[in-house]
């Protein structure tokens, strides 16, 4: 096994982390369309992935939010049910020669994964405001606020937020309130907080990991609606800073 991780600066896999593979003879990857934790996208086309390799994608997170998939040859998706809204333990295997579909098909998964891509059809070229918001988060928080991954890296509505000197995941109510989805990257479950797997293969330790927190939003639907949201996600972050 040979571990592909995202890229510090760039916040994606670079294609030299897949050439070093190479030369170490795998010719069978398993790769996120989607960094998790970060929210960035892995420029797949770039890869140059050769016909005699194979590729498997985990595509859920782009394919929720509209976006078209790439064309790779005898790439497999592996669509997560679950993020477009179907219930947990139901998902795809699409594309490829392998028949590994015909199981699925019996239950009629693909009409219903179908019928959910399409409720989740959203016009995210023109309507991408994670520069706006921000602009924003930042006019409001100054040196406080800064950004773990560049914006050109990331998923549409989507942002990966450092926050100075607290503990981001604290954030994370007052995001649920407002409807806007987040990720700590931290392993929360039984109260450690240890970076993520994703992070810690990155170089971040604990402290560093404890300030980052990626969030992921659906278009506002006012320049004003916007301000607000910034204004309550700012002023929660001065009031845990002023007591912590």
């Amino acid at each position: 096994i040979f571990w592909l991780h995202p890229d510090v600066k760039s916040g994606v896999i670079e294609p030299n982390s897949l050439q070093e593979a190479r030369t170490r003879g795998f010719e069978l990857f398993f790769l996120p369309w989607a960094n998790e934790d970060l929210l960035t996208l892995n420029p797949l086309e770039s890869y140059g992935f050769s016909l005699d390799e194979r590729l498997f994608v985990e595509a859920s997170y782009p394919l929720a939010l509209g976006i078209a998939l790439p064309l790779l040859e005898k790439a497999h998706w592996l669509i997560n049910g679950e993020i477009l809204g179907i219930p947990r333990g139901y998902g795809a295997i699409l594309g490829g020669e392998i028949p590994l579909h015909r199981p699925l098909m019996r239950a009629n998964l693909f009409g219903v994964l179908h019928a959910a891509l399409k409720a989740r059809e959203i016009l995210i070229e023109n309507d991408d405001q994670k520069t706006l918001f921000y602009e924003h988060l930042s006019a409001l928080l100054g040196e406080n606020l800064s950004l773990f991954a560049p914006l050109k890296s990331c998923l549409p509505n989507a942002l990966p937020l450092r926050f100075k000197g607290i503990r981001a995941r604290s954030l994370i109510q007052a995001l649920l309130l407002e409807k806007i989805t987040s990720l700590n990257g931290q392993e929360c479950l039984f109260g450690f907080s240890k970076p993520s797997s994703v992070l810690q293969s990155m170089g971040y330790d604990e402290d560093e990991a404890r300030e980052l927190l990626s969030v992921s939003f659906l278009p506002f639907g006012s320049i004003e609606e916007l301000e607000r949201i910034a204004k309550i996600l700012a002023l929660r972050y001065k009031q845990i800073h002023l007591y912590s």
